[in-house]
């Protein structure tokens, strides 16, 4: 399957992926085997355990990492939210 890493802690090694049906998925890795970071596409595949959901994730394949996919054409939308979360920051309350 094919899924996002939605949050991912290096301190633990344990995080969540999510698919595009928006279904999650648990999943820890060894220590120090991996760094993904929120955003990376891997592939992954399902445990098999007997316990009921969630389901946890048995292996965990990066595919392209988050920020590899910011290309050229999405350089205009990432300077306007920019602009905008630093417009934002500077107006008084």
């Amino acid at each position: 399957m094919l899924g996002y890493v939605l949050v991912f802690r290096p301190a633990t090694g344990v995080g969540t992926v999510v698919t595009e049906t928006g279904q999650t998925y648990p999943f820890a890795t060894r220590d120090g085997e991996s760094d993904f970071h929120g955003g990376d596409l891997v592939e992954f595949q399902v445990g098999t355990d007997e316990r009921p959901a969630p389901s946890t994730i048995d292996q965990v394949e990066l595919v392209q990492k988050g920020a590899d996919r910011l290309t050229v054409g999405h350089d205009p939308l990432v300077r306007e939210l920019y602009r905008t979360v630093h417009m934002e920051t500077l107006v008084a309350p």
